[in-house]
């Protein structure tokens, strides 16, 4: 019973790290775009910015889960929720070693 209670909390404490992150990284982003389009003198002209942004995003953290998984393309693949075909095409596409 004390074993089915601990991982219950694992549980409940990865869940709020999680809730915890999303915030953070929702913060960031806001403060990036606010500053990015505040800052941009053209940027009514910007024709394809949420493609350049989801690609250069996508890119990075890519290669950040590349990293920390040792360039394991599984464990990458499973951390991102991308089948492992994908993930190598994306690798390829993004020129990631």
């Amino acid at each position: 019973m004390t074993s089915a209670l601990f991982k219950k909390s694992d549980i409940s404490n990865d869940d709020n790290h999680l809730k915890k992150s999303k915030s953070d990284l929702e913060s960031m982003v806001q403060s990036y775009f606010d500053s990015f389009i505040d800052s941009h003198p053209n940027f009514y002209e910007i024709n394809d910015l949420h493609a350049v942004v989801c690609q250069e995003v996508e890119k990075v953290l890519i290669q950040k889960v590349m990293k920390k998984t040792n360039h394991n393309q599984s464990k990458a693949a499973k951390v991102l929720g991308l089948n492992r075909n994908t993930l190598r095409n994306k690798l390829n596409l993004y020129k990631i070693d």
